[in-house]
């Protein structure tokens, strides 16, 4: 099995300040194949920093909650804006001032924590469907060879 190693980088602890990520920053690519793609940092132990070729938002959470965001950028919205949004040229690029103009619909806080709570439910019921759909398959192909599923347990 491979062991991956971690990658780091030396900065001046004054310029490494400018790009440290905090829990809850949201980093936008920019430019290159994955721009609009969006990343929620957690808490980790070890100290992160951010490439130039990424957006960071450090968002007022009284306001606006990071987890609400990022589901928001899961949206067919988002993602038609992205495309209406994209400047072709040699990469393909969405500047901070462009995704700062991003409408985003922010309901009061208990709304986007029930948002989020059904959401998670949602994926929750997903999860189950296809855990179900994989067993239904199983038990198909079981049949299918003749097999009972018996003796498929005890192989």
């Amino acid at each position: 099995m491979l062991n991956p190693e971690k990658v780091g980088i030396s900065l001046p602890v004054e310029e490494s300040k400018k790009y440290l990520l905090s829990t809850s920053d949201v980093l936008f690519a920019r430019t290159g194949n994955t721009v609009g793609k969006v990343y929620l940092h957690r808490e980790q132990a070890e100290k992160c920093v951010y490439a130039g070729y990424l957006v960071r938002f450090r968002l007022n959470t009284k306001k606006i909650l990071p987890d609400y965001l990022f589901l928001f950028t899961r949206s067919q919205f988002y993602k038609k804006w992205i495309e209406n949004t994209v400047r072709v040229g040699a990469q393909p690029n969405i500047n901070g001032q462009e995704y700062s103009t991003l409408p985003v619909l922010v309901p009061p806080i208990e709304l986007q924590e029930h948002v989020l709570s059904q959401a998670g439910s949602i994926e929750t019921a997903k999860k189950e469907a296809f855990r179900n759909i994989y067993n239904i398959r199983k038990v198909i192909t079981c049949l299918m060879s003749g097999a009972t599923i018996l003796e498929e347990a005890h192989v």
